[in-house]
C-alpha cells in the first residue's frame, strides 16, 4: 500500500490543536425540484433589558426588537435559536405552524 500524504495542522500552534474538518451536509441539489420550509417563530420581547449586559441589548437589536412586548417573525435557524438562547429571560418565542 502506498503512504498516506502528510497532514498540516490548521490551528497555527505546530499540531497542538484539534484539526479542523468542514463537512458539507446537504447541498441543496436532488430535493426533486422542492424546498423544504422552514419553520416560523414568533418573538416577543417581555422584559426590559435594563441592567443587564450590553451583549443581551445588542441580541435583542439583532433579533429586530425595538420596544417592549413588540413581536418579530423570524424563520427557524441555528442562529437564531442561539440568539433567542441567549436572551431567553427577556423574550417569548412562538412556533407558527407551518
Amino acid at each position: 500500500m502506498g503512504k498516506l500524504p502528510e497532514t498540516k495542522p490548521t490551528d497555527g500552534h505546530g499540531g497542538q490543536g484539534p484539526e479542523i474538518t468542514i463537512v458539507r451536509l446537504h447541498d441543496g441539489e436532488g430535493d426533486g425540484g422542492q424546498r423544504q420550509t422552514m419553520a416560523k417563530l414568533n418573538v416577543t420581547w417581555k422584559k426590559s433589558a435594563i441592567g443587564y449586559a450590553q451583549d443581551q441589548k445588542d441580541t435583542i437589536r439583532g433579533l429586530g426588537l425595538h420596544r417592549l412586548h413588540q413581536t418579530v417573525e423570524h424563520e427557524d435557524s441555528r442562529s437564531i435559536r442561539g440568539m433567542i438562547n441567549k436572551v431567553r429571560h427577556l423574550v417569548q418565542v412562538e412556533e407558527l405552524p407551518e
